[in-house]
């Protein structure tokens, strides 16, 4: 599985909304990150892109296209905004981990709430402490285990 950055993913929008060649250069100042970064983030999307069945023409002096037809390109535009890609605020962070908590029949570690809200495991934890006295509100208690 290839996991997009939110910059990939922003190369991807400006591309889907051209019908002609775009240059490294410009959208290297688009974005104000050097020509070497956009081509090491198009190198993931030319893989990401395979994944969906398109590709990326890539032509000396004249840049890069998205050689896909509109069936692809709006199956790409919903791959790369879907749930998963949200950046959520603290608050709701909190409130999904308190729906994953309660719906799961087993544990939930650290680990896959950090992959399922795609944050870092640090702000997890954080974020736990807020749900911990939250939960302590309705007499639920939080039963944490270290390995």
């Amino acid at each position: 599985m290839i996991t997009l950055t939110k910059r990939q993913k922003e190369i991807i929008k400006y591309m889907l909304g051209l019908n002609d060649f775009v240059s490294i250069n410009k959208i290297s100042e688009r974005l104000d990150v050097s020509e070497r970064t956009v081509r090491y983030d198009l190198d993931t999307i030319e893989e990401y892109l395979k994944l969906l069945k398109c590709s990326m023409l890539r032509k000396p002096r004249f840049g890069i296209l998205l050689g896909c037809d509109e069936d692809k390109r709006e199956k790409l535009l919903h791959s790369i905004m879907d749930f998963n890609s949200r950046v959520f605020s603290p608050q709701e962070r909190e409130f999904l981990i308190i729906i994953y908590i309660l719906s799961k029949e087993s544990t939930m570690t650290i680990e896959k709430l950090s992959a399922l809200l795609n944050v870092s495991k640090n702000t997890i934890i954080a974020d736990l402490a807020y749900v911990d006295k939250k939960l302590k509100v309705y007499n639920l208690n939080l039963n944490k285990k270290t390995y």
